[in-house]
Parts: C-alpha cells; sequence; structure tokens
C-alpha cells in the first residue's frame, strides 16, 4: 500500500511477516560455502539453522541451471 500523498509505502501483516521470514533465511545462508567431496560426488553444505524454514535431512530438492556460473536450489514440498 502506497500513501498517495508521501508515497510512503506500508505492507500488509501477511506481507511484513513474510520479508522477515526471508530476511532471517539471507542472514543464514548469504555466505561463501566450499565444495566438498562426498565419496564420488560433490556437495555442499547448508547450516542446520535452515530446518526452520522446511530443509531437512533426506528433503528432495530441484536443482536447475540458470548459466554457466549460476544454479538455483529449491525445496520441493
Amino acid at each position: 500500500m502506497v500513501c498517495p500523498n508521501c508515497s510512503f509505502t506500508t505492507l500488509t501483516k501477511e506481507q511484513a511477516e513474510r520479508y522477515v521470514k526471508l530476511k532471517q533465511m539471507h542472514q543464514i545462508i548469504d555466505a561463501e560455502r566450499k565444495i566438498i567431496k562426498r565419496g564420488n560426488s560433490m556437495g555442499l553444505t547448508l547450516p542446520d539453522r535452515l530446518q526452520n524454514f522446511g530443509a531437512k535431512i533426506g528433503k528432495k530438492v530441484k536443482i536447475e541451471a540458470l548459466d554457466s556460473k549460476y544454479f538455483k536450489v529449491e525445496l520441493i514440498t
């Protein structure tokens, strides 16, 4: 919602809660990490605190290549 007089933007309660949750997730995960070797595979470790956002051992993820340097990891619900 934007005030027509001063252009101040405010969020609904649901939008504010989602914003706070996303900000918390960024604080947990935004960092450089090393690729590790597990047997004949490569892997990445994730902080344990991501369990609060649905990331759990055994949970399935979808990995999508965005280009030659970027990929996206999506939790499957």
